[in-house]
């Protein structure tokens, strides 16, 4: 089911015998023996080539069509995320900042965050269609200088590189709050 070979040779390999992809098969197999309903994969293609990592992923959507599974996958690769989820939760420094459906948080993004985290990812920022890097991305100064000395666990997590910061983010962290079809944590994109 997970495509390993079940001849001699590779049952008695050790792990560190394995490929990167034959080790991630591996897991998902141990992890397939529980039938479980949901599978938590944290970063499953990191460190794996790009046919390799086409070939997990097709794994994975596979398995979520056959068994019924729910795949809950986290990963630094927005990108990637794109290409296998329908729901989507950005999270900076432990606090989601965006979540909703996937095409509108990669075509919609609402979190300068997100922006950013999309326009960090040349293939996907092309077909997006985002504004230049330093127009978009660009770590405002001021706000710098001034959240240096203000902000704490209190301020909004993305202060520091905000290009338009409100007075009210330096002194309390937004929510995350319903704006379209999903919701955003920005004092900007919503008001109260």
């Amino acid at each position: 089911e997970v495509e390993l070979s079940g001849d001699e040779e590779f049952l008695e390999k050790y792990p560190h015998h394995l490929s990167g992809g034959e080790a991630q098969r591996v897991a998902i197999a141990r992890a397939l023996v529980l039938d479980p309903k949901l599978i938590i994969a944290d970063e499953p293609t990191s460190a794996l080539d790009a046919s390799v990592q086409a070939k997990i992923l097709r794994l994975f959507l596979d398995l979520q069509e056959q068994r019924g599974l729910a795949l809950f996958l986290i990963t630094h690769d927005i990108a990637l995320a794109r290409k296998v989820s329908d729901r989507m939760a950005v999270m900076l420094k432990g606090n989601i900042v965006e979540e909703g459906p996937t095409n509108e948080v990669v075509y919609n993004p609402l979190h300068p965050y997100t922006k950013c985290l999309i326009e960090a990812a040349p293939s996907l920022s092309k077909e997006v269609g985002t504004g230049s890097r330093t127009e978009n991305c660009a770590e405002n100064r001021e706000a710098v200088a001034l959240s240096s000395a203000t902000t704490g666990s209190q301020s909004c997590p993305f202060i520091k590189r905000c290009p338009q910061p409100l007075p009210r983010c330096f002194q309390e962290k937004p929510g995350l709050k319903a704006c379209s079809v999903h919701r955003v944590a920005c004092f900007r994109r919503v008001q109260d």
